[in-house]
């Protein structure tokens, strides 16, 4: 009987370290570990995308946001008409701030790539394709007020705007229904 008991307990100890010897995954459980990441990360994609496109278009949002914010308190500054002026040429959206007199050169800076101008929910002043904010030397709106929508290159569906709501030059954000 005890006999049994030390065969037993050799053959259990034999088990357990061939057991862990040879320790690993079959190609079963590698496969299947696949496929479950696989999955998951079809899941994530979608949403990842569409996170991006949004940090994307906020960025450039805010980046115009600024830029108009910028130009009103340019004319404040120096008591004259000033103007920002964004345009949509080779699908990147440039914007440039300006004195109105047009006298100094200009130099247009790009806003983010991916990003473009909705022009039919766009409602600034246009001439020529660039479409155009002014402010008085009191930082009122000198003319049309509009909005600036923006949209991802890749997707109609998300959308950004900044709104020039009064006279008075209020500014503020919108995003998607709110700026149709």
């Amino acid at each position: 009987m005890r006999k049994r008991q030390t065969d037993r307990a050799k053959l259990m100890r034999l088990l357990y370290q061939k057991k862990y010897r040879e320790a690993g995954m079959t190609i079963a459980e590698m496969i299947t570990v696949m496929l479950i990441v696989g999955i998951l990360m079809a899941i994530m994609a979608p949403g990842w995308k569409a996170f991006h496109l949004n940090q994307m278009l906020t960025m450039a949002q805010d980046e115009a946001f600024q830029s108009i914010r910028q130009t009103q308190a340019a004319a404040v500054q120096s008591h004259q008409i000033w103007q920002v002026s964004f345009q949509n040429p080779a699908s990147t959206v440039q914007w440039a701030t300006q004195s109105a007199d047009l006298t100094a050169a200009v130099t247009w800076q790009t806003l983010l790539s991916g990003v473009q101008i909705d022009p039919a929910l766009t409602t600034l002043a246009l001439q020529n394709t660039v479409y155009r904010l002014q402010f008085s030397k009191q930082g009122e709106v000198n003319g049309q007020l509009g909005k600036l929508t923006l949209k991802a290159m890749e997707s109609d569906r998300f959308k950004r705007c900044v709104i020039v709501s009064t006279l008075l030059g209020t500014l503020r954000k919108a995003a998607d229904q709110d700026c149709e």
